[in-house]
């Protein structure tokens, strides 16, 4: 699975950061990479849920290795 992390300037020059799904592997390291940019960069963080982030995982979870499996219901 790739993880994406998306990084805009906008035009009052706020920067925007966008993730998608990012398996649970992954979490402490994106984690930490943000609180990182986020301590550089000063200011108020505001965090917004990303749905389809949630849908990805809804059903999923990652197996020792990384493996990312569906779970039927």
């Amino acid at each position: 699975m790739v993880t994406n992390i998306k990084f805009e300037i906008l035009d009052d020059g706020k920067v925007s950061v966008t993730t998608g799904a990012i398996a649970d592997t992954h979490h402490i390291d994106a984690d930490n990479l943000l609180d990182e940019i986020e301590s550089l960069l000063g200011g108020t963080k505001i965090t917004k849920e990303n749905p389809e982030a949630k849908q990805f995982w809804k059903n999923r979870q990652v197996l020792k290795g990384g493996k990312i499996i569906e779970i039927k219901q």
